[in-house]
């Protein structure tokens, strides 16, 4: 289930950028800088 979600994503980030590369859109994923997620971050359920 969460592989389908990832590859939806990528699918719309390359439609974003004008290009169909997953290199290209996998390279620019991993310069993105991401901040680790705290405990008090999360949603209470």
């Amino acid at each position: 289930m969460q592989y389908k979600i990832i590859i939806n994503f990528i699918s719309k980030l390359q439609r974003a950028m004008g290009h169909s590369s997953l290199a290209v859109s996998l390279t620019y994923l991993r310069g993105l800088e991401v901040s680790e997620l705290e405990e008090e971050d999360m949603p209470v359920i």
